[in-house]
C-alpha cells in the first residue's frame, strides 16, 4: 500500500530513525531550479543574435557553472521576489547576464552590483550611495529597486521583452526605436 501523496509520512529505519517523506509537491516547492523552469512565461525568440550568445554559454560550461554556483546565495529571495510580483521567472535569471551574480561587479559605465544599476538610476530606485555605501551592491535594496524599475518598463511598454530591452539600453532608446518603426508603418 503507497503513502498518501499529499500528507507527510514518516517512516521508522533500523536503527531507530525517523524519516519523514515530503510529497510530490512540497518537494517542487523546494527544488528552486524546477519553480524557476516553470514560471518560464516569456516567449522563446528566435534570431542569429540569441543564438551567438546561447552559443557563448554553452562553450563555457565552467563559467557558467561559477556563476550558477553564486547565484546560490541570492537567488532564492530573488525568485521569492519574482514570484511574489507576478513576473516571469525569466526575471530572476537577469543578474546572470548582468554581472554573473556577482555583488562587486562594477562597468566602464559605472553600473554596479548585481543588477548594475548605474549610480542615477540607482538613486532613483532608492539605493543610498555615499563614501562608505553603495546600495547597488546591497542584494535586498538592488533587487527591490530593479524588480520596480522591470515592472515600471513592463507597465510602460506593455511587454516583457521591450522591459529586459530598456533595462539594457535606457527607455529613451527604446521609445525612440517604437516612434521610428511607428514613422516606417
Amino acid at each position: 500500500n503507497l503513502p498518501d501523496s499529499t500528507a507527510p509520512t514518516t517512516l521508522t529505519t533500523a536503527r531507530n530513525i525517523t524519516l519523514e517523506l515530503i510529497p510530490q509537491t512540497e518537494q517542487e516547492k523546494m527544488d528552486l531550479w524546477l519553480r524557476i523552469r516553470r514560471g518560464f512565461a516569456m516567449r522563446d525568440l528566435e534570431s542569429p543574435l540569441i543564438a551567438v550568445h546561447e552559443q557563448w554559454y554553452s562553450s563555457r560550461p565552467a563559467y557558467v557553472a561559477r556563476m550558477t554556483e553564486r547565484s546560490r546565495r541570492y537567488l532564492h529571495y530573488i525568485m521569492q521576489e519574482v514570484e511574489r510580483r507576478g513576473m516571469p521567472s525569466e526575471i530572476a535569471l537577469l543578474p546572470m547576464i548582468e554581472s554573473a551574480f556577482n555583488p562587486g561587479a562594477y562597468s566602464t559605465s559605472a553600473a554596479s552590483g548585481i543588477w548594475q544599476f548605474i549610480p542615477s538610476t540607482g538613486k532613483h530606485f532608492g539605493m543610498q550611495q555615499n563614501w562608505w555605501y553603495d546600495g547597488r551592491r546591497d542584494v535586498v535594496s538592488a533587487t527591490n529597486g530593479a524588480l520596480d524599475y522591470l515592472q515600471k518598463l513592463h507597465d510602460q511598454f506593455g511587454d516583457w521583452e521591450l522591459a529586459l530591452a530598456a533595462y539594457n539600453c535606457g527607455e529613451g532608446a527604446i521609445a525612440r526605436a517604437q516612434q521610428r518603426n511607428r514613422a516606417k508603418g
